[in-house]
């Protein structure tokens, strides 16, 4: 695209803004439903986790492998996606992600067995990884600077709302009307939210610049050597990867099964990952803004804190009071707002060509390292089992030899960090 076609582009989106702002308050608050209620779907699994086994009958391997293909899918699409949101803008990702979304969980709704279910999973999966970065597509087409960043903070903290509503009232329509039909009004909300973007939600001040397929392997492999890049992929792995894989999955499971708490306690306790996020999330932001070497020190004191609460967990063999679990629960949930400092090193180190596909491998880190910590914990939970360190699968005992991936996975992604983090500070100082 010429310097001039650009200019004229840029400036009519301006106008755009201008003349009117209430078009963009219409389209934001559209694209953020679109957005909670992607987090809803994403995170019902978790709350639903013991009536899965009992419908489908099955071991807790096989259980984790339904959050494994869903953030899977995910991780794998997040290249690709930028690249079609390029092409096609924001309006129509968050359409047809919303509606592959629904028709994933109504595959899970009318699923017979377990493959059936795996297959709704994995396309639920799939439609989210269209939904988060087209939110930040509408952010950015409709508001700038520092009010920009305000506001993408905030749209991504409400969106966070959705695990509220998996945790209560879907669990609630789960335990009063069971599973077609809970899983049935989960996908109702997401095709509703689908219909009301096409109806309602302006797409012609969308940024769109269709890039060749040359281009973006080009920019791909520029990415994929860069030390900044690597620096926040480890970053991200590090702090994002056991509080997803709790709240997403074996959370719900280990409060009820492993604590025996009741499945309302448990529900309460896991909506607290939210108001961390609200709370936490604008404290780190502010606090670690611009400052390479803060990052490394956040990063590093909140990683050493998960990892100090997994050990705690671990070594502890009966049931914990309730003020540590809690305790516990927020310290991990602080690696999920904490993650985004990851995206700082590319909004200050790396062209603005190259950040669509930057941001994209940056956000498969935290993903990858939470669907790896699904699979090894379901694994640990059976061999468990079948070793005789627990009577029953979901048991206490089971739960502290599964969690110890845990900690090792945080100890595993901060040495990356740390590794990475020198050579970026060697580059910078050479001036490279």
């Amino acid at each position: 695209m010429s310097l001039r076609i650009t200019w004229l582009r840029d400036a009519k989106i301006r106008q755009m803004r201008i003349a009117r702002p209430s078009t963009g308050s219409i389209s934001l608050a559209l694209a953020c439903f679109c957005y909670l209620i992607a987090v809803t779907q994403r995170s019902n699994l978790g709350v639903s986790a013991l009536e899965a086994i009992e419908r489908f009958d099955v071991s807790a391997t096989q259980l984790a492998s339904l959050g494994v293909l869903q953030l899977a899918i995910y991780a794998a699409m997040q290249v690709p996606v930028g690249v079609l949101l390029d092409r096609y803008g924001a309006k129509t990702m968050l359409v047809f992600g919303s509606l592959i979304m629904g028709a994933g969980q109504f595959a899970v709704a009318l699923a017979p067995g377990f493959e059936i279910a795996a297959l709704g999973r994995m396309l639920v999966g799939f439609g989210d990884a269209f939904i988060f970065i087209s939110l930040t597509r509408t952010v950015n087409a409709w508001y700038q600077g520092t009010k920009a960043s305000v506001i993408q903070q905030l749209v991504a903290n409400l969106g966070q709302i959705g695990q509220v509503l998996s945790a209560i009232p879907f669990h609630l329509a789960l335990q009063a009307f069971g599973w077609a039909p809970a899983f049935a009004l989960a996908a109702s909300a997401s095709v509703t939210a689908a219909f009301l973007s096409l109806a309602f939600l302006k797409s012609y001040a969308m940024d769109r610049v269709p890039i060749s397929l040359a281009r973006v392997k080009q920019l791909v492999s520029m990415n994929l050597r860069d030390p900044a890049i690597k620096t926040a992929f480890w970053a991200h792995f590090t702090l994002q990867s056991t509080g997803s894989s709790f709240v997403l999955l074996w959370g719900y499971p280990y409060l009820v099964s492993g604590q025996l708490m009741s499945p309302t306690l448990a529900t309460a306790l896991l909506t607290s990952f939210v108001f961390v996020g609200f709370i936490i999330g604008p404290i780190i932001s502010t606090l670690a803004s611009g400052s390479m070497s803060r990052k490394f020190a956040f990063t590093t004191a909140i990683s050493l804190s998960i990892v100090g609460f997994w050990t705690v967990v671990i070594a502890s063999p009966g049931e914990l009071p309730l003020w540590l679990v809690l305790t516990f629960i927020l310290v991990i949930g602080v690696g999920g707002p904490a993650s985004m400092m990851a995206f700082d090193y590319s909004r200050q180190l790396i062209p603005s060509d190259r950040m669509g596909t930057a941001n994209g491998l940056i956000n498969t880190g935290g993903f990858i390292a939470a669907f790896a910590l699904m699979f090894l914990v379901g694994l640990g939970l059976d061999l468990a089992k079948r070793m005789g360190i627990s009577a029953e699968t979901y048991s206490n005992d089971g739960f502290r030899f599964a969690f110890l991936v845990e900690p090792a996975i945080v100890l595993f992604g901060l040495w990356h960090y740390r590794r990475q983090n020198l050579k970026l500070k060697e580059r910078i100082v050479s001036g490279e």
